[in-house]
């Protein structure tokens, strides 16, 4: 099954908005969502891979890695910034 997703959440001069897309199965769930106006430094994009044997993933933030999967799946920082 293939879905995709999207938000519209603005507000006070913030926009939480996002869209994404994904793709599940009885196996492996794959998700990937962007938000363009979460984060000051730019846009955002958060991906989640998920299946019995890993679960992966990153958030980006204007084509920095600032968090990924560390080898229990869990999001971890990496300690870059972007505009750093």
């Amino acid at each position: 099954m293939t879905f995709e997703l999207e938000v519209t959440a603005t507000g006070e001069g913030n926009d939480w908005s996002m869209t994404g897309t994904g793709q599940m199965d009885l196996e492996v769930m794959e998700v990937s969502e962007q938000y363009p106006g979460l984060f000051e430094a730019g846009p955002a994009e958060v991906t989640l891979s998920a299946s019995p044997a890993a679960t992966t993933g990153a958030v980006v933030i204007e084509g920095v890695t600032v968090a990924a999967t560390d080898a229990q799946g869990h999001l971890q920082a990496t300690g870059d910034c972007p505009g750093s």
